[in-house]
């Protein structure tokens, strides 16, 4: 709000929704997609996220990765909790729930992991703090199951739904354990934000369906 009333917007868009000028350069910058100040959280939800979900019932890894300055919204767009606010991740889980409640042909499990890479250290945002790890820490492992592929070990994977479950229930359990590990995760002060996140994370849902 202090950059909107102080007229600070350096960045233009042009009408084409792909195209950013910064400040007096006239060179663009060309994106498959942008958002100005003014768009929602829907907005975002349903040209980006959306499709990610979509991807992951269709069989392939549905990816969101979100980058930027300290201070830029990165929070916000991801996982705001305000009502009719609510961000990316609220929204995709609620779509994935969805889905399952709508597929009367199929049983499903949902586990999730959450961890964070830390100063070069893999960290498992879901481990008690009093659990043991192993004293090599978590390791990057080549999958003998899948051509290309790793996994992380070792890495809690906890059960959010089965097929006893509500979909309600698993949109609960998959944020709780969210907010579970965001509660665990590195922060620091900065000039820009008292609670910024020294860290990167990634939060992943593993969909199983069975006939």
């Amino acid at each position: 709000e202090k950059e909107r009333k102080e007229n600070c917007n350096v960045v233009k868009l042009e009408k084409d929704q792909q195209t950013v000028i910064l400040g007096e350069n006239t060179n663009p910058y060309n994106f498959t997609k942008t958002f100005g100040g003014d768009s929602k959280q829907t907005d975002v939800f349903d040209n980006v996220a959306r499709k990610a979900v979509e991807d992951a019932f269709d069989g392939f890894h549905g990816l969101m990765f979100v980058y930027g300055q300290t201070g830029t919204g990165k929070t916000f767009t991801m996982s705001n909790q305000t009502k009719g606010q609510e961000g990316m991740l609220q929204r995709c889980v609620d779509l994935v729930f969805n889905k399952i409640k709508d597929d009367k042909s199929g049983d499903y499990e949902v586990s999730c992991t959450f961890i964070q890479i830390y100063q070069e250290v893999i960290e498992d945002l879901l481990r008690d703090k009093h659990d043991p790890v192993d004293k090599k820490g978590i390791m990057i492992r080549d999958d003998p199951n899948i051509e290309g592929g790793v996994y992380l070990s070792p890495v809690k994977q906890l059960n959010c739904y089965n097929s006893g479950s509500t979909a309600q229930e698993g949109i609960t359990n998959s944020l709780k354990m969210f907010h579970k590990g965001d509660s665990n995760r590195s922060v620091g002060s900065t000039a820009m934000n008292a609670v910024s996140s020294r860290s990167h994370t990634v939060f992943t849902l593993y969909i199983t369906r069975r006939k």
